[in-house]
């Protein structure tokens, strides 16, 4: 639910993540309230590791990606790189993907930051998982300070994969004008 009132200068979450491999992934959204309410469950999306919702900053962890040699295929994985992405997703669309460079799945449980600061013309976005970076302030044009509450979200397309979030904090910086 909505525990902050207004746009704030800010948001960022933590969380403590433990996901096996398999598939799909999951994300962590920011969803507007003034289009999902201050509480409630979440949108209905086919695809949890790749959050794309209308009005909404998303973060997607993505654990399925498995290598290809068809370029025009749902994966795109031509190049067969490691199946760890973590994509910036900001009004329906994709705006950015990064392969995390810690192997996040398996065993143990892996901290994740996720920050949103807001600055003229858009925002600024980091995800961290144990301390390294994955995005580092990456600027996202046209996405401006809304007020919002925090949505998970996971799937699996595969046989079964287990997913466990723990400690997840979210702290909101002061009110902003919109």
């Amino acid at each position: 639910s909505c525990t902050a009132e207004g746009p704030r200068e800010a948001v960022r979450a933590e969380f403590s993540l433990h996901i096996d491999e398999g598939a799909d992934g999951f994300s962590l959204a920011l969803l507007p309230t003034d289009k999902t309410g201050k509480s409630g469950p979440g949108p209905e999306l086919p695809a949890w590791e790749e959050p794309n919702i209308t009005g909404a900053f998303a973060v997607g962890f993505d654990i399925y990606n498995p290598p290809t040699d068809n370029p025009f295929d749902a994966n795109g994985n031509i190049h067969r790189r490691e199946q760890r992405e973590v994509s910036l997703h900001w009004d329906g669309a994709e705006v950015a993907n990064a392969l995390s460079p810690v192997e996040y799945r398996g065993e143990g449980f892996h901290r994740a930051v996720v920050g949103l600061r807001f600055v003229s013309g858009g925002a600024l976005a980091t995800v961290r998982i144990d301390d390294k970076p994955v995005h580092d302030s990456r600027f996202i044009a046209g996405l401006l300070p809304y007020e919002s509450r925090v949505c998970l979200g996971a799937r699996t397309g595969g046989i079964s994969t287990a997913l466990r979030i723990d400690d997840l904090t979210v702290t909101y910086g002061a009110p902003i004008e919109p």
